[in-house]
């Protein structure tokens, strides 16, 4: 009987529907993306507020972030430092939803820096640099 009712709920579906109805879907509202407009990445975020553990043997430093886009779409990214290293990443988003993001910078002197993560595409965004100082003395 399973057979039948997908048959059936597939019929019902194609059935026009009378003046001013609206479908519903177990998945819930559809994303832009999904009613024709691209999918974007629409919020990226540092952390202001770096994490520090240790003690210059070597001192952690741990940046978070996230990216959150509007539906289904491949991310890529950079943590950009104040040295001119880069680390790379990319994000396959299935859906929309924000996904977390974090990055570790392990110091073993006295240092005074930035942080930033910048999607590279598919449309460029820089969230603001994150300063931050490890004092080793």
């Amino acid at each position: 009987m399973r057979p039948y009712g997908a048959l059936i709920a597939a019929i019902a579906i194609a059935a026009p529907l009378p003046a001013g109805a609206q479908l519903s879907s177990p998945l819930g509202n559809p994303s832009e993306s999904q009613i024709g407009k691209p999918a974007k990445v629409d919020h990226l975020q540092l952390n202001p507020s770096p994490d520090l553990a240790g003690t210059c043997h070597p001192t952690r430093v741990r940046f978070n972030g996230s990216i959150h886009a509007t539906g289904p779409l491949t991310v890529t990214y950079q943590w950009v430092r104040s040295d001119n290293k880069r680390t790379d990443g990319t994000i396959n988003f299935e859906l929309a939803s924000s996904r977390a993001l974090s990055v570790d910078w392990n110091l073993t002197t006295s240092y005074t820096g930035w942080m930033q993560l910048v999607v590279v595409s598919p449309k460029r965004m820089e969230s603001p640099k994150v300063h931050f100082r490890v004092n080793c003395g």
